[in-house]
């Protein structure tokens, strides 16, 4: 910490004196870190709180910085790691982190005779990639593999049954003319309306933008450029649709 009475001033007929505002200085770099500029600030002011502030500081920390917790691993390969592949492992004498195709394929296999659906068996193997290496992910026999289990044993639809759109539409054909309606439920019929039309998710409508509405000469084009649930690297970004 700087104090007060350690220095004392240079006398000022032996400071360097400031040039004039039509002196032109050179220098190396037209911007960047003030301490580039030392020796031109040493021209400018004697004062040397001033030019131990341009050489910068240097703060260093009270003790050896540690991480006390260890990074906190996923719930897929936290039960890989407990209760399944280490399991395997530890039985056979298999190495944990050695790639090998007949082992991994025996696993996946198991796991499939105990009722795993195709996601936990999707899972395991996307778990298993992070482990043992890419290959695991890549291998064309692991994927021939999930492509069976995906046929033999279908993931299932999120929803069984479908809601009647009748009783909807009946609700807003006794609701006054749109003149009438206030603000909220005009809001809420254009949002249904769009919903049945498009068939998009609640989210797309959250994030339309008027300015991305564009009407064109037999339809109406609504753009979303926001990132999304379903936004991907190869997916396309959903675009309702409604023809006029």
């Amino acid at each position: 910490m700087y104090q007060k009475n350690a220095y004392q001033r240079p006398n000022a007929s032996t400071s360097p004196q400031p040039p004039s505002f039509e002196e032109t200085i050179n220098v190396s770099k037209s911007a960047g870190r003030l301490s580039l500029f030392k020796d031109i600030w040493a021209l400018i002011t004697s004062d040397l709180i001033v030019l131990t502030w341009i050489s910068g500081y240097e703060i260093p920390f009270s003790q050896f910085a540690r991480q006390n917790t260890t990074p906190t691993e996923s719930k897929v390969c936290s039960r890989l790691r407990e209760n399944r592949w280490w399991l395997i492992c530890n039985q056979q004498e298999i190495p944990r982190y050695l790639f090998n195709i007949t082992h991994i394929l025996n696993f996946l296999t198991q796991e499939f005779n105990r009722d795993a659906s195709y996601g936990s068996i999707n899972s395991y193997k996307s778990a298993l990639s992070l482990l043992l290496g890419a290959e695991v992910r890549q291998d064309a026999r692991i994927k021939r593999f999930c492509k069976s289990i995906a046929n033999i044993r279908p993931p299932k639809r999120k929803y069984n049954g479908t809601w009647d759109p009748d009783v909807v539409l009946k609700l807003l054909n006794q609701w006054p003319e749109n003149g009438d309606l206030s603000l909220k439920r005009l809001s809420f019929k254009l949002v249904i309306l769009l919903a049945l039309t498009t068939g998009h998710r609640m989210q797309t409508f959250s994030l339309i933008n008027v300015l991305d509405v564009q009407k064109q000469r037999e339809a109406i084009v609504i753009k979303i450029p926001a990132t999304i649930k379903t936004s991907g690297p190869r997916q396309a970004q959903p675009t309702p649709y409604i023809t006029i």
